[in-house]
């Protein structure tokens, strides 16, 4: 043999790195029940996460180094993995990854990886948007400037569509906060996202996504009779809500018969 050849695995020297937090959540409040997730830089691990006991939040922060792809990996093992949450905020505690409950489907697998940037955004992205009304075709959004400028993008599109690349035709620009976005489906469930505009080629990250429903509409005049199939979930630490919204035509009063549940 020759040899040795000394190394190590160190990917950068701490004045090249910044501070990611990663927030642990569980929705039934007995910890993750052995689940685990692994943050990785250039294949190496660098923080093994989990939550011992409780509902949470409980925030860990990782040193990340600049300029280096890092990954979020879902382990194998552990048990009621549905119940398991978690998100990720960057070094400017920007939301870039929310995994809601739900998402045990996802367990052994890579759900999330990106690119640290430790450099401070040149556009800080909004912050705070808000559902200030919705109607069966509209909704009126606001929201907290991330800086001084005056113009934003506003999109709307169905649940789960995700992150926009910023060519979808729904993206509507404007300088109205808040902001009246029309033409959506009765019935329907959307997600909003807003980004700011500094300068022509100065964009903010996108912030979002808030999840709303749109009511159903009923033309009580024409004497329509609406009839749905309602899925009601598990609920969340012995709660069970669900909202059903329904609209009418001219201010008509509705009455809801429920067949069954």
């Amino acid at each position: 043999w020759e040899g040795p050849v000394n190394f190590d695995t160190t990917i950068c020297d701490a004045a090249d790195q910044c501070v990611f937090t990663f927030i642990l959540e569980d929705s039934f409040g007995d910890g993750w029940n052995g689940n685990t997730m692994t943050v990785s830089q250039n294949g190496i691990p660098l923080q093994i996460l989990t939550l011992a006991t409780g509902t949470g939040p409980l925030e860990i922060q990782v040193p990340l180094c600049d300029g280096v792809p890092f990954e979020l990996f879902w382990n194998a093992g552990g048990s009621f993995a549905n119940e398991v949450m978690i998100t990720v905020n960057d070094a400017f505690d920007d939301e870039i990854y929310v995994m809601p409950e739900g998402s045990g489907a996802l367990q052994n697998t890579q759900i999330f990886s990106s690119i640290v940037n430790c450099t401070p955004p040149t556009c800080p992205r909004p912050d705070d948007i808000t559902i200030v009304d919705v109607s069966p075709t509209s909704v009126e959004v606001s929201w907290t400037p991330g800086g001084v400028e005056t113009t934003w993008e506003v999109i709307v599109q169905p649940l789960g569509t995700g992150y926009p690349d910023g060519t979808e035709p729904e993206i509507i620009q404007t300088t109205d906060n808040p902001y009246l976005y029309e033409g959506l489906t009765p019935g329907t469930e959307y997600e909003v996202y807003v980004r700011g505009i500094c300068a022509v080629d100065d964009l903010s990250d996108w912030e979002g996504p808030v999840n709303f429903n749109t009511p159903y509409l009923v033309d009580c005049e024409a004497g329509e009779v609406v009839n749905i199939t309602y899925c009601y979930g598990n609920g969340t630490n012995g709660v069970f809500v669900e909202i059903f919204s329904f609209q009418s035509s001219g201010g008509f009063p509705l009455n809801i018969l429920f067949n069954s549940g």
